[in-house]
């Protein structure tokens, strides 16, 4: 107790400001990454200042995935549309001459959901992922994806959206610890 107050007594709210300002300026910080390690060490190094006990601890299996540049682009029907659009972190790379192939809707991404389609060749297009939008809740013992059932049917790509409208992405998707089989993109 007497530690935190030794904090609090001596930090402003400029002060906070300028560590807020500090931590922005390295960029996204994902698990696993150099930033990420940047902001630990600068945290760290701030709280010792204040002559608080620090102790960084390695969390292992946490992958690093570092986000490359993502295009989508709708062929048809009508003109071309490039959509805004970010990387599944942790998906399959996508090969370096793209893929082009039809669109399917895949509902919510279950297994049943899958088996139900012809998936041989395209692209799945899911709902948002249920466990981050209020509206689109997982159910209980649900899995986020069931991306197996879609490999071995022969899906080639994942397009995950966001029901929120405009042309912004809040934060880069996750695929989750092991990775997708799949290319996968988000987008609005």
């Amino acid at each position: 107790m007497a530690e935190r107050h030794r904090l609090t007594s001596t930090t402003s709210a400029r002060q906070a400001f300028e560590h807020v300002k500090a931590l922005a300026a390295l960029g996204p910080r994902i698990a696993g990454t150099a930033r990420e390690r940047k902001a630990a060490a600068y945290v760290a190094q701030q709280f010792e200042s204040y002559g608080l006990p620090v102790e960084l601890q390695a969390v292992p299996g946490i992958m690093a995935w570092e986000g490359g540049e993502a295009r989508l682009r709708v062929l048809g029907p009508g003109d071309a549309e490039e959509l805004t659009s970010c990387p599944v972190l942790g998906s399959k790379p996508t090969p370096k001459e793209g893929i082009e192939a039809d669109l399917v809707y895949g509902g919510r991404g279950t297994s049943a959901d899958h088996e139900r389609l012809d998936l041989g060749g395209k692209i799945i297009l899911h709902d948002p992922p249920r466990a981050r939008t209020l509206d689109n809740r997982c159910g209980v013992g649900e899995p986020q994806r069931a991306l197996g059932t879609a490999v071995e049917r022969g899906a080639v790509g994942v397009i995950e959206y966001a029901r929120l409208p405009g042309n912004i992405l809040q934060v880069p998707c996750l695929a989750g610890p092991e990775g997708t089989p799949l290319p996968a993109v988000g987008t609005t």
